[in-house]
């Protein structure tokens, strides 16, 4: 196991994530959208996070973000946990969304 990166308040960071056996999980449309959307945006506002660009691929998504209290990983676990519940109802997915991290 990795040691644990260091968080700082008022810092930017890019934030990578990937489907399980980069399946297409992401791929677009209207449902899909409006979840990743409305899990992102709740996050944001529920961790005080600004939300800069975002880049939703088919099997995966790029953020960037400036954490402003240093709850990186609270949050972006959060939106981690809402987004994969809503993706397992959406696409009848029943095993684990996300890649594990290093």
């Amino acid at each position: 196991m990795s040691q644990p990166r260091p968080v700082f308040a008022n810092t930017t960071y890019l934030v990578t994530r990937r489907c399980l056996g980069r399946r297409f999980l992401l791929r677009p449309d209207a449902a899909l959208n409006q979840l990743f959307l409305y899990c992102l945006a709740l996050g944001a506002k529920k961790h005080d996070v600004e939300i800069h660009a975002v880049s939703v691929m088919s099997n995966h998504y790029h953020v960037v973000l400036t954490d402003r209290h240093a709850v990186l990983p609270l949050g972006v676990g959060w939106v981690h946990s809402q987004l994969a519940k809503g993706i397992t109802r959406l696409r009848g997915w029943d095993v684990v969304v996300w890649e594990p991290t290093v």
